[in-house]
């Protein structure tokens, strides 16, 4: 199979990915129904999505090396002095080995966007050698050649990579829209197999069974208390601190879900990943029996509200340093009344180096005019931090600095 081949040439990359797809969605397909009715929905998903995601070829051009051989070549090929075409003559060969990693297959595959360019190779291990006979022997004639070839492996294979990025960007809506219609035309079975009202028995069993119900994932229900607001007297609506935590771990596992698949998020807008959390937070959040809801405020701001009073908020930034993050701080704040006391910050760091910016947020966050103490942190991405009103030292707002790590791939 990995013999003599012609690299990114012989078979075309698109077919390849659409048969990923095929058998992704032939895997849905095959799970049993009570599996499907069962199984964590997202938890499924995210399964799949690590399962059939496609590891693009990385070529290691930094440590080439060569191999000195030997060729029989026919005289018309040469060109420096007398010889006679119907004869051989041997001449010394260089052998380029490039390590790889990624699935060998991808090799054969051609890119749909592909340079004018063919090169025969083989496969020695995990590395990918091409020959180049040194026919007149002049090396510098063989280096010029050799740095063409590894230039159009290099572009080709940007190519592929390109390609292979956008099938598993796409995989996640693939899988999630695929798994949902199996889910819906077997909940529609049976539905209509319950309302012939007679036992249903399995196919070749005597055995009668229960069509299972779909598992619901039960919603986090908000209860604020209330506490007597000094200025007029009636009792306005304050989130407990119990409510708040689980509010910011909601929020912290659609995170962990970004940071899992970064090429799905990385390219999107502050007000797009905004979204993301708002639709996370809809799905396990349960309003209450006065029609609490979640509403935007402005372009970025998420807000929990009760009986039309705010008892949450919360700013989606994207992280660009030190004043982009004190002036989110500051917003933050303005949109406060005296009740507003439960807040957070959340920051889609796009950084490759996460560990600086986590630095950066512990050294800048206490700068700012409001400050008024660090309290903890829940793990390293999780800060919690205690700030006051304007004008006011003596109320208190306590708000999560909470950071969402989707680094440029």
């Amino acid at each position: 199979m990995y013999g003599t081949f012609h690299i990114f040439y012989e078979e075309d990359l698109r077919d390849y990915l659409g048969n990923n797809e095929k058998k992704v969605r032939n895997k849905i397909l095959n799970e049993s129904e009570d599996y499907i009715l069962n199984v964590n929905e997202d938890e499924y998903i995210e399964f799949l999505v690590d399962k059939f995601q496609i590891n693009p070829l990385e070529f290691d051009f930094e440590n080439i090396y060569g191999t000195e051989g030997k060729k029989d070549v026919p005289g018309k090929y040469l060109h420096n002095g007398f010889f006679h075409e119907n004869k051989t003559y041997e001449r010394s060969t260089i052998i380029y080995h490039i390590p790889f990693t990624g699935n060998k297959v991808l090799l054969k595959c051609k890119p749909d966007h592909w340079i004018m360019w063919v090169r025969e190779v083989f496969i020695r291990g995990n590395y990918v050698c091409f020959e180049i006979v040194n026919f007149n022997n002049d090396y510098e004639e063989v280096k010029r050649e050799s740095e063409t070839e590894i230039r159009h492996m290099e572009d080709q294979n940007k190519n592929c990579y390109n390609q292979i990025q956008k099938h598993n960007q796409n995989l996640y809506n693939i899988i999630k829209s695929a798994f949902k219609s199996r889910k819906k035309s077997i909940i529609s079975k049976n539905e209509g197999l319950n309302s012939l009202n007679i036992p249903i028995k399995k196919n070749n069993s005597s055995e009668t069974y229960t069509i299972p119900s779909p598992k619901i994932k039960s919603k986090l229900k908000i209860k604020p208390k209330t506490e007597i607001n000094k200025n007029t007297s009636k009792q306005d609506p304050t989130l407990d601190d119990s409510s708040y935590q689980k509010i910011i771990e909601i929020i912290n596992d659609v995170g962990k879900s970004f940071e899992k698949y970064p090429h799905n998020y990385v390219e999107k807008s502050e007000e797009h990943l905004r979204d993301y959390i708002l639709s996370g937070m809809q799905t396990r959040i349960e309003g209450s029996t006065t029609g609490e809801t979640f509403n935007k405020k402005g372009k970025t701001d998420i807000l929990l509200k009760h009986e039309n009073e705010n008892i949450f908020i919360a700013e989606c930034k994207i992280w660009k340093g030190k004043q982009y993050y004190l002036d989110a701080i500051t917003q933050l704040i303005g949109y406060l009344t005296w009740r507003d006391s439960k807040t957070a910050i959340i920051l889609f760091v796009k950084n490759k180096n996460i560990s600086s910016v986590l630095n950066n947020i512990e050294e800048y966050t206490p700068n700012h005019p409001n400050f008024v103490e660090y309290v903890n942190n829940e793990n390293e991405s999780w800060f919690n931090y205690i700030f006051h009103m304007d004008g006011d030292t003596g109320i208190k707002i306590k708000t999560t600095v909470l950071v969402i790590h989707i680094p440029q791939l």
